[in-house]
């Protein structure tokens, strides 16, 4: 199986489009027949379906692209409530660069390229060490952004 690129989509403000434009890259990349995979590396609004914490994002992908949805894998990162001061009481326990890491290597072995949806705004995920940029770079992914017209 060939290998493509990671793609990243991030955006300079929240609700600018990037999970629209997102959507149109997996459903272009699928036309063109290759196996996609999505993450929502960090997440900040989630839902809790079946036992399940992840990004309300995830589930519109499951969707589309058909998967079983594995929050480890598809939504590995959850900023929810408490989430900030668990990490900046212990950073070196939480570990969030290394179940990012450990989602990419899953998405990885079954997939030809694997888009990556960015969360909020690019300060969104700094305080714990997982902003969009950085993210970004940890997966070595390229980045499209998504800018606001006008």
């Amino acid at each position: 199986m060939k290998k493509y690129r990671n793609i990243f989509v991030a955006a300079t403000s929240q609700h600018v489009g990037k999970t629209t434009s997102t959507l149109g890259l997996v459903s272009t990349f699928m036309k063109k027949g290759l196996k996609v995979g999505y993450c929502k590396p960090v997440g900040q609004k989630f839902l809790d379906i079946q036992h399940l914490r992840v990004d309300k994002d995830t589930i519109l992908f499951a969707d589309l692209i058909n998967f079983e949805i594995v929050p480890e894998m598809h939504s590995p990162v959850i900023l929810g409530p408490g989430a900030t001061e668990m990490y900046l009481e212990n950073p070196d326990e939480v570990g969030l660069d290394s179940k990012i890491l450990m989602a990419e290597k899953k998405l990885a072995e079954s997939n030809e390229i694997v888009i990556y949806e960015g969360t909020g705004h690019p300060g969104v995920g700094s305080v714990a060490s997982v902003s969009n940029a950085k993210v970004a770079r940890l997966l070595d992914a390229g980045v499209v952004m998504v800018v606001e017209g006008g």
